[in-house]
């Protein structure tokens, strides 16, 4: 079974990759390789435990990257939860060493305040994701990467303005309810991340709220301004245990 998702995976994103969707080389050749550590590790250990199931997580954001003067950076709380299907493959008896891997919708989110319009957006982007980390007692680390949906701030953006979206996460799984003879469990996960390129394909071009926020002189709006989701989430996932 864990070969079985790992090729399915690995498939599937070379078709993903193959028809170039908004992911730059960068981002292309960190989810080959997370890909292809999935593959060789789940055909490669002598030891496998598998375990799988549905995740729901709720998630609180801020702009990480660079604010416009004019601008302040407030948090928000993502009103769409993120949900979908992930797994653990346990690689070592002894270690408590694993891999997680995750296909799910997430939603990103922020808020701006103008400091001197006296008006502030939610700005909310909804992406197709997937996931790989490690996994090592209850820590979690890797990437996600994302194929963008929908977005809005009160109004609809289209997502065909919008950039690919990687990842680095960072965070733990706490079994709260654990079904030893069935290797099923109940676990709460909570994670950090922060998007590694811009949200937007030309932030300059295609900035929502630049009608609303203007710039605020001498200072023009550029790339460096595009913005970057930092993120908190809480969730629970349930797995099954498929191949114990």
């Amino acid at each position: 079974m864990p070969l079985l998702l790992g090729i399915y995976f690995a498939i599937s994103s070379a078709q993903y990759l193959k028809y170039n969707l908004r992911i730059d080389m960068r981002n292309r050749i960190l989810l080959i390789l997370c890909l292809a550590f999935a593959v060789f590790t789940a055909n490669a250990q002598e030891y496998r435990s598998f375990s799988a199931g549905p995740f729901l997580g709720f998630k609180a954001g801020v702009n990480g990257g660079n604010v416009m003067d004019g601008r302040k950076n407030a948090l928000s709380f993502v009103k769409v939860p993120e949900f979908g299907v992930n797994s653990l493959l346990m690689l070592s008896q002894d270690y408590d060493l694993g891999l997680c891997m995750g296909l799910g919708y997430s939603s990103y989110g922020y808020k701006i305040k103008g400091v001197n319009v006296g008006k502030e957006y939610n700005l909310t982007y909804s992406y197709l994701t997937l996931s790989s980390e490690f996994y090592f007692q209850g820590i979690t680390m890797g990437f996600s990467f994302g194929y963008p949906i929908n977005a809005d701030f009160g109004s609809d953006i289209s997502a065909d303005k919008l950039a690919g979206m990687s990842e680095f996460k960072i965070g733990y799984i706490y079994p709260i309810m654990l079904e030893l003879e069935e290797g099923n469990s109940l676990n709460l996960y909570i994670n950090a991340g922060y998007m590694l390129s811009g949200i937007y394909s030309d932030f300059t071009k295609d900035d929502p709220l630049l009608p609303f926020i203007p710039e605020v002189a001498p200072q023009k709006i550029s790339s460096k301004f595009n913005p970057r989701a930092l993120s908190i989430t809480l969730g629970m996932t349930y797995w099954f245990g498929i191949d114990n």
